[in-house]
């Protein structure tokens, strides 16, 4: 696989393997936390400091139209 931008992120095979391996180690995660969780193991952060957990699961998202990633089923709020 070449390189491959999402989310103004450039994914190496190995980030997707890691992003695989992460999902199917932590199946009681949800998207959030696994959004949370990959954005704090790359620094991915806005220029205040804060964390870009939602730009990250957009880029999860996108993975996963892509039929890149499997993401756990969404939370329903009740």
């Amino acid at each position: 696989m070449e390189s491959l931008y999402v989310q103004g992120r450039k994914l190496e095979a190995k980030d997707l393997e890691w992003i695989r391996e992460l999902i199917e180690a932590h199946r009681d995660w949800n998207r959030t936390k696994l959004s949370e969780h990959i954005a704090q193991n790359w620094e991915w952060r806005k220029e205040v400091g804060r964390l870009k957990d939602m730009a990250c699961r957009t880029m999860l998202l996108k993975l996963e139209q892509k039929g890149l990633v499997c993401l756990p089923a969404r939370q329903r709020l009740q």
